[in-house]
């Protein structure tokens, strides 16, 4: 694989576009895409039922700006 030129948390990007009531949008920038992230532990595994509290995830490729 060839380094991107965009840097090394850079994976790729292809052109995108889609069609709507016969009209093709082309979106700017294309489509970027990144290495899958790989998880490797949550936890809490679980937590109350309303639904509040702290997830933690652990893995590997997060992304620092997302």
């Amino acid at each position: 694989m060839v380094a991107a030129k965009q840097g090394a948390d850079y994976f790729a990007a292809v052109d995108f576009a889609i069609i709507i009531d016969g009209n093709w949008h082309k979106f700017n920038g294309g489509f970027q895409y990144y290495e899958q992230i790989i998880l490797d532990e949550m936890s809490p595994h679980v937590g109350p039922s309303e639904g509040r509290g702290i997830i933690q995830f652990f893995g590997r490729n997060f992304r620092e700006d997302f």
